[in-house]
């Protein structure tokens, strides 16, 4: 069915989008690959030329505590970024969102990362939140406890939310969001 707008920038922005992401989603729900339409996404720029980044975790693996900690509180953002994404899944995740305090010490570190281990392995099969479930990016990796297995875990999770994020129709940028200036 077409969607009759006026023909203003902004309302005909809108539609073309709308338009886009619903047959988008259609096209998804057919297929039993893919969890998302779309990968998770940020854009900037102006709404003349819009710049879509893929969502995802670039900082360097976890080695040191800082670099763990760093991560973990990277993961916990990404995480909580691409959980409440409606477009890229068939319903945002507001079940899974992660609420731990950010890390500051190893202490803080392994508690937020088994957060988001748990949160990240619930996400995956969440009734009504992925066209299809995610059984591939599953965190199987031991819990945090010390320096060592914190950083194992953090590189893993980080290996897992990319991979999570990327499972798409289109791999990334394929879905369409109103820019307004």
């Amino acid at each position: 069915m077409p969607i009759t707008v006026r023909k203003l920038d902004s309302s005909l922005t809108r539609a073309t989008a709308l338009a886009h992401n619903t047959m988008l989603r259609a096209i998804t729900a057919d297929l039993t690959t893919y969890p998302h339409a779309d990968a998770s996404a940020r854009t900037s720029g102006d709404f003349t030329s819009p710049i879509v980044t893929v969502l995802a975790c670039v900082l360097a693996n976890a080695t040191t505590l800082n670099t763990t900690i760093a991560l973990a509180n990277e993961l916990k953002i990404v995480c909580n970024e691409h959980f409440g994404d409606a477009v890229a899944h068939d319903a945002a995740d507001t079940a899974n969102v992660i609420t731990t305090a950010i890390a500051s010490d190893q202490t803080t570190a392994n508690t937020l990362l088994n957060a988001i281990k748990t949160n990240v392995n619930l996400h995956l099969a969440q009734a009504g939140v992925h066209f299809t479930n995610d059984a591939i990016n599953t965190v199987s990796a031991a819990d945090a406890t010390d320096a060592g297995s914190s950083q194992t875990l953090a590189t893993a999770l980080k290996a897992a939310v990319n991979a999570h994020i990327i499972l798409a129709l289109g791999g990334g940028g394929a879905g369409l969001n109103q820019v307004t200036a």
